[in-house]
């Protein structure tokens, strides 16, 4: 893995979770973030929430393609980096996760960095991850507010 510092701050996890759902969600994490990292658009577009992925696909293809960084535009790169949990709900079978997560784009010479909000939701007790940036979440188009277990 060649950010090794998502280990590290992956290991503090709120201790309402078990050692197994802390595990799975971990590893859940790691490979959401390698996808985005690496490009590896099936590994993105699988461990994004259902909801998120319907969405974009019926905005039509070039929003699709955006959404999940199809562009072949090499002159950009984006990376996520170091994820923090900020906080964690659990409501019967469903578990929320809102982590603050580094975004660093890089153009040509120029590197910005900003913090964003990625939520990740299992709605198997942990057993399964899916995630979405804070945009989605709180639009009610992509994930009804009923299902919302963390308010901005």
């Amino acid at each position: 893995m060649k950010f090794g510092s998502v280990f590290i701050l992956l290991a503090i996890v709120s201790c309402s979770f078990n050692a197994r759902q802390e595990t799975l969600l971990n590893k859940a994490t790691i490979s959401y973030i390698n996808a985005f990292n690496e490009k590896e658009i099936m590994n993105h577009v699988a461990s994004t929430h259902p909801n998120c992925v319907s969405f974009y696909k019926d905005q039509g293809d070039s929003i699709f393609k955006a959404k999940f960084n199809l562009k072949s535009d090499e002159k950009i790169s984006q990376i996520l980096q170091d994820p923090t949990i900020r906080s964690s709900k659990f409501d019967k079978k469903s578990i929320h996760v809102k982590y603050q997560i580094f975004l660093i784009e890089n153009k040509l010479s120029d590197i910005a960095a900003e913090k964003i909000d990625l939520f990740a939701i299992s709605d198997d007790e942990g057993e399964t991850w899916f995630f979405m940036e804070s945009k989605d979440y709180y639009n009610d188009e992509v994930f009804a507010q009923k299902y919302r277990l963390i308010r901005k």
